[in-house]
């Protein structure tokens, strides 16, 4: 007998036997199994996605490292060519050697290039004294062993010879266990040889920063001797590089991906106390990292990379959306049910209505649909009207930047043949050709500086952790160029900001000029740059001794084409300042003034911290 086939009225009739605990119950089970699933499967994915950048970049940064070590390897054996070429050696002839290499351009990180000579004589002591006297280090090489046992090896040539590397010149370095295990390791093996983590004698009272040594020994025969007892008994002494480990590593990892933290470790552990560098705040999640070992030079450095914000940053993850959507779809879906099984018996009774509901319910959702469609349309076109007013904004500064400036350059140009055409002028006709050219050079100046008020509002924001001090150093190098100046500044008291540095570096440029402007007539003009903490906050200041201004007219400080002064007594459009207030109010902060006529002014700005700035956003 054939088998007659349900219709969907009987399937569906079938469910109103089932308690209707019990089917919320299994739509609950359903729904969490579901969503255990799709959450497991994108926390894998992502998990393998985190793991794979991470190995990518990993394996990029070794391979960085481990050619930079070799080059740095390729400098010493030069050094040892040097030495096996031209022996004995002075102190001049290395310095020009050295001086060739380009040490700073070509070998970024190292610290400079230096000879250590074996000691086992006082006739040697003497003789590198005379070799080091014509540096002004003869004396101090010839009082290393006084007094006290001949030391074992003495640093006797290094360059260049900065403020850092001259303190490194006399020194033992066979009494640091540290440097001696590589320098033996060096000589018994005829090969490079890497230090562990050391401090070196280049760092001032107060600095704690990590570092290490590159030996090559230099021995008297042209070929490495054979036996360790030869490679001993004929050992010149060894050339060698210090480096410190921030310097070398900032330097390798500016190229590397800003998505990530590196960590570098001296020897095959991860260890606190074997630290050498860190590329940016440890982050608090380390479950994704990966872990290569760099060999070089006999020495071993454990590389760790670790998510950085961008790839384990704040924001929900995928696998977190699915979690949170997939538990609110279920818990919506349980509700629905129980709420249907609760009422089921009167959608039984009222069928018919039921049916009209569902009609009505249809017509509202299409006309919901309708509206919707209408909505999305419109923020099209108020997408496409804000596309439009932001492509004739660019194109108005483009006009601003190019088309205004050029009759400008056209004028000036004409004003300057005309004269030349002329020939002499009079003292009435010079007048007016200075005052037009004059005016031109203001007008280009007025265009530029509007052009900057408007791009400084336009360009996103993009903060990040900014040394201040590294920030500061290269404006007020540039200001010493141009103006003779005293400037005042504790770097260790300004931090860090989280700022975007490019805006922030304006600021400064804006700050600093008109500080340099308004005290140019002081005998010593003066600016002092420091940070004070306030209630809740930092405050940054920039004071002068210049000439200063009426707190009456404070409040027209930071006008667009506001000025306090007279044209004629100083340069400038009045704009620098209404955007510096532009660019700290853009972060969120706030900027003032205090002044007195003849006693200087003071700028007052404050940047909030990280935390803040989210909050705000």
């Amino acid at each position: 007998m054939a088998s007659v086939p349900l219709s969907p009225a009987r399937d569906a009739s079938l469910l109103y036997g089932v308690p209707g605990a019990l089917l919320t119950a299994l739509v609950l089970i359903a729904g969490v199994t579901l969503t255990w699933i799709a959450w497991r499967a994108t926390a894998q994915a992502e998990e393998r996605g985190v793991r794979d950048a991470l190995a990518v970049h990993a394996a990029d940064v070794q391979l960085t490292l481990e050619n930079r070590l070799l080059a740095h390897e390729g400098l010493l054996r030069a050094g040892a060519g040097m030495l096996g070429a031209v022996w004995p050696l002075t102190a001049q002839q290395w310095r020009v050697f050295c001086s060739q290499l380009s040490l700073a351009a070509v070998y970024p990180g190292v610290r400079g290039v230096g000879f250590a000579a074996p000691i086992r004589s006082s006739a040697d002591v003497e003789y590198w004294s005379r070799v080091a006297e014509p540096l002004g280090f003869g004396k101090r090489i010839a009082t290393a062993a006084a007094d006290k046992p001949l030391p074992e090896t003495l640093i006797v040539l290094i360059e260049p010879l900065d403020a850092r590397n001259r303190r490194a010149v006399g020194y033992d370095m066979m009494s640091d266990p540290v440097r001696r295990a590589a320098m033996e390791r060096a000589r018994d093996q005829g090969k490079p040889a890497l230090s562990a983590k050391v401090r070196l004698v280049q760092e001032f009272a107060g600095e704690d920063n990590p570092g290490f040594i590159l030996y090559l020994p230099v021995y008297e025969t042209v070929a490495t001797p054979g036996g360790v007892e030869e490679r001993r008994s004929e050992l010149r002494g060894f050339v060698y590089s210090p480096f410190r480990a921030i310097e070398f590593f900032s330097d390798v990892l500016d190229l590397a991906a800003a998505d990530a933290v590196f960590e570098v470790y001296d020897g095959a552990q991860v260890a606190p106390e074997a630290l050498l560098y860190r590329s940016a705040r440890r982050p608090q999640d380390e479950r994704a990292s990966q872990i290569r070992w760099v060999s070089v030079a006999g020495h071993t450095w454990t590389l760790r990379v670790l998510a950085g914000e961008k790839l384990a940053g704040p924001l929900p993850s995928a696998a977190q959306i699915v979690a949170i959507s997939g538990s609110a779809i279920t818990v919506l879906l349980a509700l629905v049910v129980s709420v249907l099984a609760l009422s089921r018996q009167r959608l039984r009774e009222r069928i018919d209505a039921d049916r009209a509901l569902a009609q009505q319910e249809r017509v509202l959702k299409q006309t919901l649909e309708l509206r919707v469609a209408e909505r999305t349309a419109q923020l099209e076109d108020a997408n496409r009207e804000l596309c439009a007013a932001n492509r004739d904004l660019e194109a108005f500064a483009y006009s601003v930047s190019h088309d205004l400036r050029a009759p400008l350059r056209a004028i000036d140009g004409h004003a300057a043949r005309l004269v030349e055409a002329v020939g002499p002028l009079d003292e009435r006709q010079q007048y007016h050709a200075v005052a037009v050219r004059r005016n031109i050079r203001q007008m280009t100046q007025l265009i530029d500086d509007l052009l900057s008020f408007a791009l400084v509002s336009r360009r996103p924001i993009e903060r990040r952790r900014v040394d201040l001090w590294a920030l500061l150093r290269p404006i007020l190098e540039d200001i010493r160029l141009v103006e003779p100046i005293e400037i005042d500044v504790d770097p260790q008291q300004l931090g860090e900001v989280y700022a975007d540095p490019g805006l922030l570096r304006q600021a400064l440029v804006n700050l600093l000029d008109n500080a340099a402007k308004f005290s140019r007539g002081r005998n010593p003009p003066r600016i002092s740059i420091g940070c004070q903490q306030g209630p809740g906050e930092r405050v940054y200041f920039v004071r002068d001794n210049g000439v200063g201004f009426d707190m009456r007219y404070a409040g027209k400080l930071f006008g667009v084409f506001e000025r306090l002064h007279q044209a004629g007594e100083f340069e400038g459009m009045g704009v620098g300042l209404a955007i510096v207030k532009q660019i700290i109010e853009r972060h969120g902060g706030r900027i003032w003034a205090q002044a007195e006529p003849g006693c200087g002014a003071t700028f007052y700005f404050t940047l909030p911290e990280r935390a803040q700035q989210e909050q705000a956003a």
